[in-house]
């Protein structure tokens, strides 16, 4: 696993850690899941081959810098038993936060499946398994909000927006944790290359959707709640950092309004100190 190294200085009362993963895509199975889901297991570990390793990975790296965990989604492929319960071992063990991604509500991957009445159908199975709420939830470390909203189809919903704005009124500074990343040309040259002609991120300027397929047009193009919660967000002053997964790539960039923005990749541990 890899490690990458960030401190950030957002007036934290006393520094603390951070240790950031996302997109693990975990492919575990037992002997009570369906064949279909065996097999298709056995596809998706050939892709995902550090699946199977990474979460004694992470809890070595915890181990030694005593930190919390922040998760920003995609912890497994699609749902299983052997999933669940491997996840179910890890959130006993170790302290961390959870913030939703599209794969948690997978039950046999494909686009198709990755709709909002997919998530209500899976939502209490996989709420389960973590102690936060992995649609929204606040955690205040050192004088620091540490927000997480489920962004994982594209999309915020009112409840999330109105959320968001009382903690903004709490007066700390907030780090912002999402499964989704917000566009900039940076992030979007780093996905669209060759074949690729989508982003997968959150709202994308109309001129660099014209090539899109139309099903991830449907898909990635914001509503107006979206579009009024990124707008917030761009210009919130409490709002000091976000942390973002889902495009399986390392970066660091900053949003339009110049708010830093960290990604994580899928085989890497990011070690952020909070000052």
């Amino acid at each position: 696993m890899n490690r990458l190294y960030n401190k950030f200085s957002i007036g934290a009362e006393k520094p603390f850690t951070l240790i950031h993963f996302s997109d693990i895509h975990l492919t575990e199975t037992l002997p009570g899941d369906d064949e279909k889901l065996k097999e298709l297991a056995a596809k998706r570990r050939l892709k995902y081959t550090f699946s199977e390793t990474v979460l004694e990975e992470i809890e070595k790296v915890n181990n030694e810098t005593d930190g919390l965990l922040l998760i920003t989604g995609d912890m497994m492929d699609f749902n299983s038993l052997g999933n669940f319960e491997k996840i179910r071992r890890f959130t006993e063990k170790n302290n961390c936060l959870f913030v939703a991604g599209n794969h948690d509500f997978r039950l046999f991957g494909g686009m198709e499946y990755d709709v909002p009445e997919m998530r209500k159908r899976n939502l209490p199975a996989v709420q389960a398994m973590f102690r936060n709420d992995i649609r929204f939830f606040s955690k205040v470390i050192n004088g620091v909000n540490i927000v997480g909203i489920d962004n994982c189809y594209y999309r915020f919903e009112e409840y999330q927006f109105e959320r968001l704005k009382e903690e903004a009124k709490k007066g700390l500074p907030i780090i912002l944790a999402m499964h989704v990343p917000f566009y900039t040309q940076e992030t979007y040259d780093l996905v669209v290359r060759g074949k690729r002609k989508y982003a997968s991120q959150i709202c994308v300027p109309e001129e660099k959707m014209a090539e899109y397929p139309p099903e991830r047009y449907l898909q990635q193009k914001e509503d107006k709640i979206t579009r009024e919660m990124y707008e917030y967000i761009l210009n919130e002053k409490a709002i000091k950092l976000l942390i973002c997964g889902h495009i399986h790539k390392n970066c660091e960039t900053v949003i339009q309004s110049g708010i830093p923005m960290i990604i994580t990749d899928v085989d890497t541990a990011r070690i952020i100190t909070i000052i």
